[in-house]
């Protein structure tokens, strides 16, 4: 069986003592160590999400913005286009005007011509040409 002795005593002793110089020369320092490093971690996580909340507020902000900045040129060019059509509208209106007003004087010059040659027809002599002509040939 187990003798409990001297020696017996002196290693639980000397074992309880290794223990306490081993807290105090390696495992505190440790666990020291350890938790600095946890610390460590949790402040850089937190910062990092930190950081990304700001990121992700960044985009937001630069999303709406630039929908807005497109929306805002579309609208731009939108007036622009109606403005442009506006206008070349107006221009067509003027030129079709303007080739109307044109045709109605040139017919009405080619009318003036047209009675200008019925009346001369007219003449007498005109139409005693014509009559001769048609009796000598039938």
């Amino acid at each position: 069986m187990i003798e409990f002795n001297g020696t017996f005593i002196v290693s639980i002793i000397s074992f309880v003592v290794f223990i306490f110089i081993m807290n105090a020369i390696f495992y505190n320092p440790v666990l020291s160590v350890i938790k600095k490093r946890d610390d460590y971690i949790s402040s850089n996580y937190t910062d990092a999400e930190t950081n990304n909340q700001c990121a992700q507020d960044l985009k937001n902000k630069y999303e709406y913005e630039y929908e807005n900045a497109k929306l805002n040129s579309r609208k731009k060019m939108n007036a622009q286009v109606e403005e442009s059509q506006g206008y070349a509208n107006e221009r067509i209106h003027k030129a079709r005007a303007q080739a109307k007003s044109e045709i109605q004087t040139r017919k009405d010059a080619l009318n003036i011509q047209k009675n200008d040659l019925i009346n001369s027809v007219n003449t007498d002599d005109l139409s005693n040409l014509i009559v001769n002509k048609i009796l000598k040939h039938s």
